[in-house]
């Protein structure tokens, strides 16, 4: 778990990527895929618990996941742009 006192400085605009991902991934830059999340610092929280697992976290704004908005104003759009990415440990058919 990264905290936001560690996490990546404001300016930051790429990750590490494993070596087995593509080139077009994980940068803010046109023609390529990357995740961005945009939330409140003071009010982010998780609701779930071991009784409730699924519970929605409280605080996210907005998520992009290659460019598409899947929240908007902390609320679902329907949008579901994300595709699995398989390593060279990956088997046919799974």
């Amino acid at each position: 778990m990264v905290t936001l006192a560690g996490g990546h400085p404001p300016a930051a605009v790429a990750c590490p990527r494993p070596t087995w991902a593509s080139s077009d991934r994980g940068t803010l830059a046109a023609g390529r895929f990357a995740d961005v999340v945009v939330f409140d610092p003071a009010t982010i929280a998780d609701r779930a618990t071991f009784e409730k697992p699924h519970q929605y976290a409280v605080g996210m704004r907005h998520v992009f996941v290659n460019g598409v908005a899947v929240l908007k104003d902390g609320e679902h759009t329907g949008a579901l742009p994300g595709r699995a990415l398989k390593g060279p440990g990956a088997t046919a058919g799974h």
